[in-house]
């Protein structure tokens, strides 16, 4: 299933749980923005994500599936687990223990998929996944963050300084939240 990320902050947090979401695309401050309001639904019960990269997972599938999936015998959190720097190469592990997550979520983080994609399409058509191109932002998308930014904290900005910052920006996220 594909969703834009614009439609993030309208789904409910149970839309997320037990899916894997791929989020990939050259707008990598997107994909960082989206991980945290993905996880943030979660954090009110105190999970906090485990970030982990395919390379690892590719070096010891099965140890790291039983300890990130299976957890701590002690530990009552559910899981939130980020899979960092994927390519097609993941797809077998996910395809393995996708039907086996309960009160799991799985984020998997890749640069650019081809339409192509083995993993890209995974995300589009599996009936256990949710897709989120994160493509390049427009100046209106940048300008919606931010007075968005102004917004959460309460800050009173005229046009003029909105535009100062929008043209220091270069259009990238990371940079207003560092103005």
């Amino acid at each position: 299933m594909i969703v834009k990320s614009q439609e993030i902050s309208l789904k409910k947090k149970d839309f997320f749980l037990n899916k894997v979401i791929v989020l990939y695309g050259e707008n990598q401050d997107l994909i960082n923005d989206l991980n945290s309001q993905i996880t943030s639904l979660y954090k009110a019960k105190n999970q906090n994500p485990k970030i982990i990269f395919e390379d690892d997972i590719l070096k010891k599938p099965v140890d790291i599936i039983n300890y990130y999936l299976n957890g701590s015998l002690f530990e009552e959190n559910k899981n939130i687990i980020i899979i960092k720097n994927c390519s097609d190469k993941i797809l077998e592990i996910i395809n393995s223990i996708k039907n086996n997550i309960q009160d799991t979520l799985i984020i998997i983080n890749s640069e650019i998929l081809q339409k192509s994609s083995k993993l890209r399409q995974f995300g589009e058509y599996d009936k256990s996944s949710i897709c989120i191109p994160c493509y390049q932002e427009t100046k209106f998308d940048i300008k919606k963050f931010l007075i968005q930014q102004i917004q959460i904290y309460k800050l009173e900005l005229n046009e003029n300084q909105i535009e100062t910052i929008l043209n220091f920006s270069s259009l990238k996220r990371s940079k207003i939240k560092e103005a």
